[in-house]
């Protein structure tokens, strides 16, 4: 093989391994979009159980009257327990934590993405008025 042939097997390796790069961006940029979805939807979740035990909260000890401890409105207080103390908020991440591939953390960033790396979003909370 001649030395041109081998630049050009080399450039078709190179061409081929750019190709699966940008497939693989572009498989991950679907992920993260969709993992983006899937946090927000659990958020809205969230969000709208901690209003409706306010609520219920709210509701029963304005009308208690001697309601059973069995009536609903206190089973949905019992299971939604885990979130007494919630509040309300808009996070926005203020600072990306990098961990290496070793699991060692060294670094602290504004930018979410560091090649080769996972970074983990650090949040402010602002409370909602």
């Amino acid at each position: 093989m001649t030395a041109n042939e081998e630049l050009d097997e080399l450039a078709r390796e190179r061409d081929e391994l750019k190709n699966e790069i940008a497939t693989l961006r572009t498989q991950a940029g679907i992920f993260n979009g969709r993992h983006e979805e899937d946090q927000q939807q659990l958020a809205n979740a969230t969000k709208q159980n901690v209003m409706l035990r306010d609520a219920v909260e709210e509701l029963l000890s304005s009308i208690d009257q001697g309601l059973p401890k069995e009536h609903i409105a206190y089973k949905a207080l019992a299971a939604t327990a885990d979130l007494v103390g919630l509040i309300l908020c808009d996070a926005e991440p203020v600072w990306y934590e990098i961990t290496a591939r070793d699991g060692t953390q060294y670094a602290l960033t504004t930018q979410p993405v560091l090649l080769g790396h996972t970074s983990e979003p650090l949040y402010k909370a602002k409370e909602k008025s």
